[in-house]
């Protein structure tokens, strides 16, 4: 039976990559091909995983075999679905997989690990906009790796909820950093008019990661679900 589901609901999946191997049974040719191309046992099988997950979470709101999901892309590169309304985004760092799902209306969702990050703001001041940068400058280096995640995610997040080219929109998506050190969506392209057009859920899967999600208001807040690292 198809997953219940309604048009301002959001569902986010959390799942562990544990390095374990998958059959490649419910892949299709493609990712069969990119599969093999991973000379890393490990990357090739957390691959493998990734999309065996996401075909068994597709399918369990169409009321399908995971097998029959069928993948198009974006202009640039964003996966969605044929013959659907089901939208969808998958992010994943380290052993970190992040699977968002909405009905009709768009996603993105991105996760980063909270690790030592080096040069911090050199980073920002080549990717980020000089007010992120300033902003991000401005606080003690004990708070500025956490801050950058933030800025980082939420504008991962929206890029590829818009389905566009990440590396021309980074410093075209404005954020600021609340007094909390999170942060919020604030301008595209110096349009601030466009804030308005996205909502966004920061939230952490674990205490080892960040992660933001964009989609289309209205929206209700995400509903968070885990999968079962056995149920695949």
């Amino acid at each position: 039976m198809p997953m219940p589901f309604g048009p301002e609901d959001i569902h986010i999946w959390t799942v562990v990559l544990d390095g374990r191997e998958t059959p490649l049974a419910m892949l299709d040719n493609e990712e069969r091909e990119r599969a093999g191309r991973f000379g890393r046992p490990r990357l090739r099988a957390d691959f493998i995983r990734t999309r065996t997950i996401l075909r068994r979470v597709l399918a369990g709101y169409l009321g399908c075999h995971p097998s029959d999901i069928a993948f198009t892309l974006g202009p640039h590169g964003k996966p969605a679905l044929e013959g659907t309304d089901l939208q969808f985004n998958a992010s994943h760092s380290g052993i970190c997989l992040v699977i968002a799902t909405r009905w009709r209306e768009p996603v993105g969702v991105d996760v980063e690990g909270r690790r030592d990050v080096a040069n911090i703001t050199a980073i920002a001041r080549r990717f980020f906009t000089p007010a992120e940068a300033s902003q991000l400058e401005a606080l003690p280096a004990a708070r500025q790796a956490d801050a950058f995640r933030s800025l980082w995610t939420l504008k991962e997040a929206v890029v590829k909820a818009a389905g566009e080219a990440l590396a021309y929109h980074m410093d075209r998506v404005e954020g600021a950093l609340n007094a909390d050190g999170s942060a919020r969506f604030v301008a595209w392209h110096g349009n601030d008019a466009a804030a308005q057009t996205w909502a966004i859920f920061p939230f952490s899967p674990s205490p080892d990661f960040a992660a933001a999600l964009a989609t289309k208001p209205p929206a209700r807040q995400p509903q968070f679900r885990t999968w079962d690292a056995d149920d695949c």
